[in-house]
């Protein structure tokens, strides 16, 4: 019984939230990594004054046009998290580039690569996080930081 859940997973205990789901995948993820000396990308896009509902529509455009290995998790109603295995920060930031080619609105990114940004999840969503802030503030000089971190 323990290898086929292992194989096919344990079934349906309830929703996993997205930050459940996000830490579940890029823990995965950076054992693969880790076991190959490959690096794994996270990135953190965040846009502004998107209308309501319009994040689920930037989500599908993404997994579309990315890789079948990457990962696409809505955070909140204005941030998504991209998971890209294989992928380091060159690679991320011409993946950031395709987002800006067809994502609508204006979008700020934050990219945490492994091992070079974190050696666990917590330290790359950590680090992605902070560059993100970074980047959210010189596009919005005047907004108060708190207010800006506060949907993540």
């Amino acid at each position: 019984m323990r290898r086929v859940e292992k194989l096919i997973g344990p079934g349906v205990r309830g929703e996993e939230s997205p930050a459940e789901m996000l830490h579940k995948v890029l823990r995965n993820e950076l054992n693969r990594a880790s076991r190959g000396g490959l690096k794994v990308a996270l990135v953190l896009a965040r846009s502004e004054k998107l209308g309501k509902g319009k994040i689920g529509e930037c989500a599908r455009q993404a997994r579309r046009r990315l890789r079948e290995i990457d990962t696409v998790i809505e955070l909140s109603k204005s941030t998504l998290a991209l998971i890209l295995p294989h992928t380091g920060k060159e690679g991320a930031q011409v993946v950031t580039t395709k987002l800006e080619s067809f994502l609508q609105g204006t979008w700020s990114y934050g990219i945490a690569v492994y091992p070079d940004n974190g050696k666990d999840g917590e330290e790359l969503f950590a680090y992605a996080e902070a560059v993100l802030k970074d980047s959210w503030e010189k596009k919005e000089p005047g907004a108060p930081a708190q207010q800006q971190a506060s949907d993540t």
